[in-house]
């Protein structure tokens, strides 16, 4: 796929400088767009150096998915993407999930993430769970997994109190 040589107008060089904004949100914004813009935007450095050290833990996860993006083969974006799974906030653990369902099939060394992604099974955030296997049907689909992932994939909604949690609910 073709990158485009910058994003809403705006040069590599002019979202590079948004990563050291206040704003998370302008910083996710930036790593989104980086990401977008893809290897040409010469930024796989900084965004290894957010995706690790970023204060907010969303931005982390954007900053892993665009190094993905823009450097494929470096460590740390899995590393970072990886990380998020762990997160105490749920929805940094359904972002992470849901950017490597997406993304894992480029990156390398994705089966050793699987097991983490197996883990959010159980997750107490529903919507984590539910993206932890919308990601492991992906990654089964385009990576060839194990097929043991068939019976995480295929099982019935779990149930939470008097409530089956499933995805229409």
């Amino acid at each position: 796929m073709a990158h485009p040589a910058n994003y809403l107008g705006k040069p590599a060089s002019s979202w590079i400088e948004q990563l050291r904004s206040d704003n998370a949100l302008i910083r996710r914004l930036a790593c989104y767009a980086l990401g977008e813009i893809g290897p040409s935007s010469s930024s796989a450095p900084l965004l290894q150096g957010v995706a690790h050290a970023d204060p907010v833990s969303f931005v982390r996860v954007w900053a892993a998915a665009a190094l993905a993006a823009v450097e494929p083969s470096n460590p740390e974006a899995l590393a970072a993407l990886r990380a998020g799974l762990h997160d105490e906030q749920g929805f940094v653990r359904s972002l992470a999930a849901w950017h490597l369902g997406r993304l894992g099939a480029c990156l390398p060394h994705m089966r050793a993430v699987v097991p983490a992604i197996q883990q959010l099974h159980d997750d107490p955030d529903r919507s984590v769970r539910a993206e932890a296997v919308q990601a492991l049907k992906r990654l089964h689909c385009k990576a060839g997994t194990p097929r043991e992932l068939d019976s995480m994939t295929c099982e019935p909604p779990k149930a939470v109190g008097n409530q089956a949690l499933n995805p229409t609910a």
